[in-house]
């Protein structure tokens, strides 16, 4: 295959994928004294708003933020816009092997290993928090 072709190929995988991760998204990990919970949402204006839960040793967090997202030569790239998190701040840049993306599945590749979000149909609990101009608020 040339490098032309080559080139084609990754651009057409990276438009699929591009359409292929919009909507709301979940990820859930736990091990000993951790649990992680999360919803996101991958809007076509490449933006990203997300709320996670994160326990350790039973006490939890709510940890809202906005990021700035892009698919490129096969790798999922968010920037940090806000954050209600010290560990997660704006600027931060995160880079994502995308393994495989489907309208149910994504598997990505981290430094810190894979991961699996699942698309949902309706989310948990993202519809009663959400950011604002200005912030990050809840809504009841």
């Amino acid at each position: 295959m040339s490098d032309l072709y080559a080139k084609v190929a990754i651009t057409n995988s990276d438009y699929t994928n591009s359409k292929l991760i919009l909507g709301y998204w979940s990820l859930a990990m736990s091990e000993d004294n951790f649990t992680f919970y999360g919803e996101y949402l991958y809007k076509d204006n490449g933006t990203k708003e997300g709320i996670f839960e994160v326990c350790t040793n039973k006490k939890c967090t709510l940890i809202f933020f906005e990021s700035k997202w892009k698919i490129k030569n096969g790798f999922l790239i968010s920037s940090v816009v806000k954050s209600s998190s010290k560990d997660l701040t704006a600027g931060t840049i995160i880079k994502d092997k995308i393994l495989k993306l489907d309208k149910k599945v994504m598997i990505l590749l981290s430094d810190e290993g894979k991961e699996q979000d699942i698309r949902l149909d309706k989310p948990k609990f993202f519809n009663s928090f959400h950011l604002s101009r200005g912030g990050m608020h809840i809504e009841i």
